[in-house]
């Protein structure tokens, strides 16, 4: 029996071309997600209905059909700040999009809102991979690869402190799903890019929505509520306190309409590199290296000690003298060392944050731009996205590819142009 509702499926389902992916159960607050195994392991399965499809005749559904999978498949070749890719199919009229599982934490698991330090350091690294992504040019059309579905639940960081873009859609799946009847609470909800709800995109939805993402950050708020507080010009004041530069930049990134918007991951970038330099120790989440060498980890001086012991009475000092035999000594060590463990690890929650590394403001978009950043960085600084080398071997692989066709093409036209020459000066058979 062919599924014509996403609701349809239920665990046990088998699924796919040949039937081998399996559902096991929903991925709890994830829409449309199902946990399967598939024969390589186990994987997100993403469902999707697309009733729009059946308005069209049966040479407009196939044609469809083929553009969204056409679509889909080039995030298969996508490296940065992307989990990967297995498959891409057709079940009955619901479309399935499978990828790889995924270790880490979403950037909606936050318990404590970023700093602003933070919250402009990931916007950073978000604009650096997007960069790259919207790079991968089709290659009939010319057309940029946009990810078109990017929110909290979304942007994840991995266990090795990477970024990953989650869960992409199509440009024809925004087309079919347009709204032509758009209410005005619709457009105002910030939950998507406002052209979204027209069909319409660009490379500045994307940025919209990173912006977005990063503001319900930094201010702890639903991005509804961040985009209600945008439009009474009240974030900035009230919510999240920042400089003028900042908030004109955050503003721009975020703007309602798209042609008021940075156009491209590049232009906001190069305005983000311009930003007054912020205070990275705002930071409310800090890296195991601060944490090490924070009070709660330094021992108390020795006149420290010496005045509690002058202040300590008699009785005091013969129950510390019975607590610092040998057997009690060993088991304080043991439970110092456990608390210690205990600090260094971060909570669940705060996952997100603390598997990133550290990186100085302005330096991944200065590689980026191949210009020097506004301070100096050390080289044992470590890379958050390193996608810097990969854009440039991909701008590389292209130009190379394109020589090679074009030098195809000349030894073709050659040869055919000599073929014909050497049948035309051959002297006729008897």
């Amino acid at each position: 029996m062919q599924k014509t509702n996403p609701t349809h499926f239920s665990p046990q389902d088998i699924l796919g071309v040949n039937g081998e992916y399996k559902l096991l159960h929903r991925v709890p607050n994830r829409q449309r997600c199902w946990w399967a195994r598939g024969p390589r392991g186990e994987c997100y399965l993403y469902v999707y209905g697309l009733p729009q499809l059946s308005q069209l005749s049966t040479s407009g559904q196939q044609r469809e059909r083929r553009s969204i999978i056409r679509e889909l498949d080039r995030w298969r070749r996508v490296l940065v700040a992307r989990p990967s890719s297995f498959d891409v199919f057709w079940e009955g009229d619901i479309l399935c999009w499978v990828e790889g599982k995924v270790e880490g934490a979403p950037l909606s698991s936050l318990a404590e809102p970023l700093s602003l330090y933070q919250g402009i350091s990931l916007t950073e690294e978000c604009l650096c991979a997007l960069e790259l992504i919207h790079a991968e040019r089709d290659f009939q059309s010319g057309d940029p690869l946009l990810h078109l579905n990017l929110c909290p639940d979304h942007i994840w960081r991995s266990r090795n402190g990477g970024l990953l873009f989650l869960h992409p859609v199509s440009t024809t799946m925004i087309e079919l799903s347009k709204s032509d009847r758009m209410s005005d609470a619709e457009a105002l909800s910030g939950e998507r890019p406002p052209e979204l709800l027209r069909g319409r995109y660009g490379m500045s939805s994307d940025l919209y929505s990173v912006g977005m993402s990063t503001l319900s950050a930094m201010t702890g708020l639903e991005i509804s509520r961040v985009d209600e507080r945008l439009q009474s010009d009240r974030l900035f004041t009230h919510d999240l306190p920042c400089p003028p530069e900042v908030a004109a930049f955050l503003t721009q990134l975020t703007a309602f309409r798209a042609s008021a918007r940075y156009q491209s991951a590049r232009e906001a970038l190069i305005a983000l590199q311009a930003l007054p330099p912020l205070e990275p120790l705002e930071a409310k989440y800090p890296t195991d290296s601060i944490q090490s060498t924070s009070p709660s980890f330094i021992p108390e001086s020795t006149a420290q000690i010496m005045r509690q012991e002058e202040r300590q009475s008699p009785l005091d000092k013969h129950s510390a003298e019975v607590n610092d035999s040998p057997e009690n000594r060993s088991l304080a060590i043991v439970e110092q060392q456990s608390t210690e463990e205990k600090s260094a690890q971060p909570s669940s929650s705060d996952e997100f944050y603390t598997l990133a590394t550290t990186r100085a403001l302005g330096s991944i978009a200065a590689e980026q731009l191949g210009t020097s950043p506004s301070s100096s960085i050390s080289d044992s600084d470590e890379v958050i996205v390193g996608v810097v080398i990969e854009g440039e071997l991909f701008k590389r692989y292209r130009l190379w590819i394109a020589l090679l066709l074009l030098v195809s093409l000349l030894w073709i036209g050659g040869y055919l142009f000599l073929a014909k020459d050497t049948e035309q000066r051959s002297p006729p058979s008897l």
